[in-house]
């Protein structure tokens, strides 16, 4: 998360949507579902992305990942790309994900931050961020296509008391979403997409902000999956404040090392926004399923 993996049929199935593929291409279809969990790509890219797809009882994952980014530009509110003072960020993070009953996914994450503004550096912020804990529950069903819901609540850690225009909010945040999935074959390759829309209730004087995630995957080969993202953010304001919005994109790979651990290396950029940083970056994860 080499060669196709065969499940032998006594196995308790990874998904429902293994009703719609032959037994031996079991494996390959829970690594698609498994990549749509991203840590670090997603931890700015838009929040921990999890799919549609909650996972069977007794069965979970734990993603660690790492971003770095930076940005010497930014947009500014009629979305002009505009020069800005270098800003720089390093983060380290875990989501984890464990499916309770048949349905329900209880799922969690943390992060280590570090970030770095000016050049030379004038100011600096490090240390926990937001601490995620949440479930995922399943709506409804038909084998290819899925419905599920998904409620998280976001604790501020270490860095609350710093600045948050370099650490973010210091206050709490509340994450509500719906989450659309279906698996579908590209020619002979087995592909999935994954559609999400939050809303996300955030306290103090930051406003509340729309999201919107989107991911497309294929395999074009057992042990290769190929990953392409768009996160879009959406500030929800009056006509009296200063309205904010970024789209960022990601594109990554992921190789399967054995059934159990997969690497993942990828880019994320921010391609438009208005008053938000245009930020370029790397990341890279690796994901263990038990």
């Amino acid at each position: 998360m080499s060669g196709l993996f065969c499940v032998p049929s006594a196995a308790r199935r990874i998904s429902p949507l293994s009703d719609v593929v032959p037994p031996c291409g079991r494996r390959t279809l829970r690594n698609c579902l498994a990549a749509l969990l991203l840590t670090a790509a997603a931890a700015e890219a838009g929040p921990a992305v999890a799919g549609a797809w909650t996972l069977p009882v007794g069965r979970g994952q734990v993603i660690v990942g790492l971003l770095a980014s930076q940005a010497t530009s930014g947009f500014d509110p009629a979305g002009v790309a505009e020069k800005r003072a270098r800003y720089r960020k390093r983060e380290l993070s875990a989501y984890a994900e464990y499916g309770v009953f048949d349905g329900f996914t209880a799922i969690g994450r943390g992060e280590y931050r570090k970030v770095d503004e000016g050049d030379p550096v004038a100011q600096t912020a490090s240390g926990l961020g937001y601490t995620d804990l949440g479930a995922r529950v399943r709506v409804w069903h038909d084998g290819a296509t899925v419905l599920s819901a998904e409620v998280t609540a976001r604790m501020t850690g270490d860095d609350a008391g710093g600045s948050p225009g370099l650490s973010g909010s210091a206050e709490s945040e509340l994450d509500l979403r719906g989450l659309y999935g279906r698996a579908f074959a590209v020619g002979g390759w087995p592909g999935f997409v994954d559609l999400q829309l939050a809303y996300r209730l955030r306290g103090g004087a930051q406003p509340d902000e729309l999201r919107s995630d989107l991911t497309f995957g294929v395999r074009p080969r057992p042990d290769l999956l190929l990953l392409a993202q768009g996160f879009g953010t959406f500030a929800v304001t009056d006509a009296s404040e200063s309205a904010y919005s970024y789209e960022k994109l990601q594109v990554s790979a992921v190789y399967d090392l054995d059934s159990r651990i997969s690497l993942q290396l990828g880019g994320v950029a921010t391609v438009a926004g208005t008053d938000a940083l245009r930020e370029r970056g790397l990341v890279a994860a690796v994901w263990y399923r038990f």
